[in-house]
C-alpha cells in the first residue's frame, strides 16, 4: 500500500489509536505501524487500479536514514507478529542496502524505468550519474545508451 494513495475509515483510524507519530518504534514508518495495527481489527485491499505516480530519490528518507529505519521496520513488524501469536524471523527481512555501491544500481534502474513514465531527460539523467558514479562500469554505460534510445514501453496508466 502506497501512503499518498490510502483511504481510511475515520472509526477504523481511532478503533487502532491513529498514527503513532512521535513514537520511536514507529519513527520513519508510521505508516507501516499503522497498516498492520489496522489489519488485526479488519481488512485492507488494494484497488487493482495504477493511480499513483510515486518519484523515488536519493535524498528521500528511504535513502538518508535507511539504517535506522531497517531496525525501525523490523521492531513494528515484531510487534506485529507477535499480536498474532506468530514467530518472527528477522533474518526473513534483510536491510536493503543503500550505500554509495548501490547507489549506482538505483540510478541504472531509474534510467530504465523512467522511460515507463514518458520521461527520457529524466532516464537519461540517471544514466549519466551511473555512469558519473562507477565510469568503469559497462552495466552504467548500457544504461545510459537505454536512456538515450530505447522505445517508449506501453503506458503504465491505462484508461
Amino acid at each position: 500500500m502506497i501512503h499518498p494513495a490510502v483511504m481510511f475509515r475515520a472509526t477504523a483510524i481511532r478503533a487502532v489509536g491513529g498514527y503513532r507519530l512521535f513514537h520511536p518504534e514507529a519513527q520513519y514508518y508510521e505508516d507501516l505501524d499503522l497498516y498492520l495495527r489496522l489489519a488485526r481489527v479488519g481488512r485492507l485491499a488494494n484497488l487493482p487500479l495504477r493511480l499513483l505516480r510515486y518519484r523515488i530519490h536519493p535524498q528521500s528518507i528511504n535513502f538518508t536514514r535507511s539504517a535506522r529505519r531497517h531496525e525501525v521496520k523490523l521492531a513494528i513488524m515484531r510487534e506485529a507478529y507477535a499480536a498474532r501469536g506468530l514467530g518472527f524471523d528477522p533474518a526473513q527481512f534483510p536491510a536493503e542496502s543503500t550505500h554509495a555501491a548501490d547507489l549506482v544500481s538505483h540510478h541504472r534502474e531509474w534510467a530504465v524505468t523512467s522511460l515507463a513514465y514518458g520521461t527520457r531527460r529524466i532516464a537519461i539523467n540517471h544514466g549519466w550519474r551511473a555512469v558519473f558514479l562507477r565510469p568503469q562500469d559497462a552495466a552504467s554505460w548500457r544504461a545510459l545508451r537505454y536512456a538515450m534510445s530505447a522505445p517508449f514501453p506501453s503506458p503504465l496508466l491505462s484508461d
